[in-house]
């Protein structure tokens, strides 16, 4: 019976560091094209709407316009930030804006990158290899 919980817990692990292992890899992916192949260019906040999840306010979302450089096309986006850090935005306001190119639609306000993904992508790495160990001795 002991080892049977122990197969069973060594696949949920298992399991929990494949599915991370997707996720960061995936976040890890993005932030690499944003590093290799992004660009920059100006743009305005042209609005701030509440995120709200179930009635609890969430966040809130920043909505921009930017010129891309290459085809000179007019684009919007949005990003969502955390109540505390809303005060950094009001409507009118210049910010920068990395996008990844005039064919791409992914685009974000520049400071608001997520450094930690290769992190995570490291840790599930581990986590996977020490998953493995165990299944083979």
């Amino acid at each position: 019976m002991d080892t049977r919980r122990a197969i069973d817990k060594a696949r949920s692990s298992g399991l929990f560091a494949i599915v991370l292992l997707i996720i960061s890899a995936y976040g890890s992916c993005r932030e690499m094209k944003f590093k290799l192949h992004g660009k920059e260019a100006k743009g305005t906040v042209t609005s701030i709407t509440e995120e709200r999840r179930e009635g609890r306010l969430e966040g809130y979302n920043i909505h921009y316009q930017y010129r891309d450089v290459e085809g000179k096309r007019t684009r919007s986006g949005w990003t969502t930030v955390p109540v505390s850090e809303v005060r950094r935005f009001a409507e009118g306001q210049e910010v920068l804006i990395e996008y990844l190119g005039a064919d791409s639609l992914t685009s974000r306000i520049r400071g608001e990158e997520t450094n930690y993904w290769p992190y995570v992508f490291l840790i599930s790495v581990v986590l996977l290899v020490i998953e493995v160990a165990r299944l083979l001795r």
